[in-house]
């Protein structure tokens, strides 16, 4: 027959290992979660970067100074192509282009 010393030493060890894990598991499902939380985190930041490094930063006064400079050389080009032609006209045709050209730009 076992003691009551031996009977309560055992009884300890098992309190003590039970314990032990419970303590182990819990350990390991905070250790889990924190490293998860610094994962999503980091590999969030990485994303952010990334995805900021891809993309063209969008500027509407780029865009429109891109327009208006388009559209400044079409209308020199044209004024340009006129003069032209109509040097070869007589001089009543030129103001009529050249008016034409003026109102043209002034719309524009």
């Amino acid at each position: 027959m076992r003691s009551i010393y031996e009977t309560d030493r055992q009884t300890d060890r098992q309190t003590d290992r039970q314990r032990d894990r419970q303590t182990d598991r819990q350990t390991d499902r905070q250790t889990d979660r924190q490293t998860d939380r610094q994962t999503d985190r980091q590999t969030d930041i990485r994303t952010e970067i990334y995805t900021d490094r891809q993309t063209p930063p969008k500027s509407p006064t780029v865009y429109n100074l891109v327009v208006v400079v388009v559209v400044v050389v079409v209308v020199v080009v044209v004024v340009v192509v006129v003069v032209v032609v109509v040097v070869e006209v007589v001089v009543v045709e030129l103001v009529v282009v050249v008016v034409v050209v003026v109102v043209v730009v002034v719309v524009v």
